[in-house]
C-alpha cells in the first residue's frame, strides 16, 4: 500500500512539473508573439520564433503526458530526462545556463538535477521577471543555483506550493538538500545532490 502510494505521489510530482513547465512557457511565448503582432514596426520572424518555441514546447509536453499516462496504464517507471536535455528546456527563454561538464554525473541525479531545474524555470517564468541564471557545479556534490529576479506578485498560498515541496522532496530522496531563498528582490532554489 505504501509503495503504490509512493509510486502515485510521484507521478503527480512528475505530471504537476512536466505540464506545469510546459503551460508556462506556452504561455510566456504566446505572449510574446502576441506583443510582437501589436507593434507598429512589425517583424514576423520574431514572432515566427515565438510561435515555433510554443509548438516545440506543447509538443514536448504531449510526448511527456504520453509517456506518464503509459506508466499509468503499465505500471512500468517513466524515463524522465536528464541534464543532457538542459538545452530543450530552457530553448527560446531568457536563461543563462553556466554548467560544468556533465560527464561526471550519474545518471539518477542528473535526473533528479533536471526535475529540480524544470521545477526551478517554472517558478521564475510564473513568478520572476527579467532573466533567469542556471548553474551547474560539481565539486564533490552537484549544486545546481537557479536566481532570477521577483515580482510584487504574493507568494502561493499553502495548498499551491506543490512544486516548492516537490523540489525539496525530490532532493531528499536522493540523499541531497534544496533550499529556498528571497534575498532582496532575487529569488534563488539551490540544490546539493551526492555524486
Amino acid at each position: 500500500m505504501l509503495e503504490e502510494l509512493g509510486h502515485r505521489q510521484s507521478l503527480a510530482l512528475e505530471l504537476h512539473d512536466a505540464v506545469g513547465h510546459a503551460l508556462s512557457v506556452v504561455l510566456v511565448q504566446g505572449m510574446a508573439a502576441q506583443a510582437v503582432l501589436q507593434r507598429p514596426a512589425l517583424r514576423p520572424e520574431d514572432a515566427t520564433r515565438s510561435l515555433e518555441h510554443l509548438l516545440d514546447t506543447a509538443r514536448a509536453a504531449q510526448e511527456d503526458l504520453d509517456v506518464l499516462l503509459g506508466v499509468l496504464d503499465d505500471g512500468e517507471a517513466a524515463r524522465t530526462p536528464t541534464l543532457d536535455s538542459l538545452h530543450t528546456l530552457t530553448r527560446g527563454l531568457d536563461v543563462h545556463v553556466n554548467a560544468a561538464s556533465l560527464d561526471r554525473i550519474p545518471e539518477a541525479t542528473s535526473r533528479t538535477a533536471y526535475a529540480i531545474a524544470r521545477e526551478a524555470l517554472t517558478n521564475a517564468l510564473r513568478h520572476g521577471s527579467g532573466p533567469v541564471t542556471l548553474d551547474l557545479d560539481v565539486a564533490g556534490e552537484l549544486v545546481l543555483t537557479v536566481e532570477n529576479a521577483t515580482t510584487d506578485v504574493p507568494a502561493p498560498a499553502a495548498g499551491h506550493r506543490r512544486g516548492l515541496t516537490g523540489m525539496r522532496m525530490r532532493a531528499r530522496l536522493a540523499g541531497g538538500t534544496c533550499t529556498l531563498q528571497q534575498a532582496g528582490a532575487t529569488w534563488r532554489v539551490q540544490a546539493r545532490l551526492p555524486l
